[in-house]
């Protein structure tokens, strides 16, 4: 089987994994990986001298976790020192600096990730800033980055890369969740309606959910809720349904026999054609033909 790359040279014992682009391409009808994917991810240990400057930004967003030691990183000019137990995301496209420190060089666990999703797992109020990890968290997170390398060690089939995807999406929840609930940025009362009103879509999939179902459950105003969902999701409400709905549909699709009338209603739908065409247009490809790549 073909492996994914991983480079010897570098750091002593460090361990590097870069998944092609072509792949990530291919891999791009898989909803689950549509909505977040891991793209490189590596670690290393006591990196002495490592020094990184990106003028116009990585294509994909940099989650990094400081096991221990001390560096820094600069996003936009604005310098975050990190020592052990501290994590930050740099945003995407974004121009950054970052190296260990001389005299306490850091030892770093990282990833770089992208999707649909990805707004959902770092709020952008929390995205190129310093946090800290609870210690209670900090083995847990250090036992994922294991259940990441693992399976891209193994090769880059679409269910190792959603496994190591996977830990990676816990990683972060993990990692910003403390901070997600104490962030006065974040317990403004409209981010929290808007959780809510997720929760509730989520929830009732298979029933019509427009605005107005958003507006009657928060009593705020249709401009107020898009702006709330766009800060919180970057999509718009009925997008952001939308692509619920589908992820929904993928599971389906991957792991029931169902036939596709049915999975249709199941999200919401009551038009089979209809739904097709919404899948084809977000998804990148039919149901059935998910289905057969999905199971290949």
């Amino acid at each position: 089987m073909a492996r994914i790359r991983e480079k010897g040279e570098g750091f002593p014992k460090e361990k590097l994994y870069v998944i092609p682009r072509s792949m990530l391409d291919a891999f791009n009808a898989n909803p689950a990986l549509r909505g977040f994917v891991i793209s490189d991810a590596g670690y290393f240990p006591h990196a002495r001298y490592h020094l990184r400057q990106r003028l116009h930004g990585c294509e994909h967003n940099i989650f990094m976790y400081c096991e221990e030691g001390e560096g820094f990183v600069s996003i936009d000019g604005a310098v975050t020192h990190l020592s052990k137990g501290q994590a930050i995301t740099i945003p995407e496209k974004t121009a950054h600096l970052y190296g260990a420190s001389k005299d306490h060089p850091w030892s770093i666990y990282w990833f770089h990730f992208a999707g649909d999703f990805s707004p959902t797992y770092v709020p952008r109020a929390l995205s190129g800033r310093g946090i800290k990890i609870p210690h209670a968290s900090q083995s847990v997170i250090l036992g994922l980055f294991t259940q990441v390398f693992t399976p891209l060690s193994r090769g880059y089939t679409h269910r190792y890369l959603l496994a190591a995807s996977s830990a990676a999406a816990l990683i972060l929840s993990l990692s910003y969740e403390q901070e997600y609930f104490t962030t006065d940025t974040l317990n403004v009362p409209g981010v929290r309606v808007i959780e809510d009103l997720i929760a509730y879509a989520q929830s009732h999939l298979t029933e019509e959910i427009t605005l107005e179902t958003f507006i009657s459950r928060s009593q705020y105003s249709p401009s107020r809720i898009i702006q709330l969902f766009k800060e919180v999701t970057g999509y718009s409400p009925m997008a952001f349904v939308q692509h619920l709905r589908m992820q929904r549909a993928c599971y389906y699709l991957d792991a029931t026999p169902e036939p596709i009338n049915r999975i249709a209603e199941y999200v919401g739908f009551t038009d089979q054609f209809y739904f097709s065409r919404v899948f084809k247009k977000i998804i990148g490809v039919s149901p059935r033909e998910y289905r057969k790549i999905a199971h290949t």
